[in-house]
């Protein structure tokens, strides 16, 4: 027997994610730690359904679920009616996230699927709005370019929107074209990525203190820069 010593409705499980999923045996182990609940989810009235749900209504390709299943296995376990679609529904419909980009986004970053619409996207969105001047309007193209962007803490988002245009004097306009342009720069720490950066250009590039502001508001993509492997010669 294929699933020795286990009972049927889990190899049906087992069969099910193998076979049609198309996840390895050994990434199944890993699957299964990550969400216990899955051994408790019907392939009938729960798995297939939710599979069904990001392929045919989410626009993910049949055989990219995988993808989803080894990384955030978790939101299989979720409903369709009372999590998922409404959270489909706010992307497309509130965000304005083109339905021809919402599946890669997905796929890009399953975890927005998750997450709570008015406590976290919702209030990460008004929080753009209101620190970076990202009209409502354009946020869609902000999370498409960059779905990981509304992962990340509020906290964060503040200590780098603080530090770019408070202590880099970087103008308002020039950090929202930034964030719009490149918003995966929103992702990186002010303590471990970008104070020693700027150090860097002023210190050993010679780029004066009172110009910094002006250097990365015009060339905002340099904080995104390895020094050793970009940057130093």
């Amino acid at each position: 027997k294929e699933f020795a010593g286990i009972s049927k409705l889990a190899e049906e499980r087992m069969l099910y994610f193998t076979d049609e999923v198309g996840v390895s045996r050994k990434n199944m182990a890993r699957v299964l730690e990550m969400c216990p609940q899955l051994q408790h989810l019907s392939v009938r009235d729960n798995l297939r359904p939710t599979v069904r749900f990001l392929v045919k209504e989410v626009g993910i390709p049949a055989n990219k679920i995988r993808q989803i299943v080894v990384s955030f296995p978790q939101l299989l376990g979720l409903s369709v009616e009372d999590n998922l679609r409404p959270t489909v529904r706010f992307l497309l419909d509130e965000v304005g996230l083109p339905r021809e980009k919402l599946g890669k986004t997905i796929l890009t970053r399953p975890h927005l699927l998750a997450s709570c619409i008015d406590n976290n996207l919702r209030a990460k969105m008004n929080l753009l709005h209101r620190h970076a001047g990202i009209p409502m309007g354009l946020m869609a193209e902000v999370i498409a370019r960059s779905p990981h962007v509304l992962g990340l803490s509020e906290k964060h988002m503040l200590e780098f929107i603080a530090f770019v245009e408070h202590e880099l004097g970087v103008e308002k306009a020039k950090l929202e074209k930034m964030l719009l342009y490149s918003p995966q720069l929103l992702g990186l720490s002010v303590k471990g990525n970008l104070r020693p950066k700027i150090r860097f250009l002023i210190d050993e590039v010679g780029v004066a203190e009172e110009q910094i502001g002006k250097v990365i508001g015009t060339f905002p993509n340099i904080l995104g820069y390895s020094v050793e492997n970009n940057m130093r010669p």
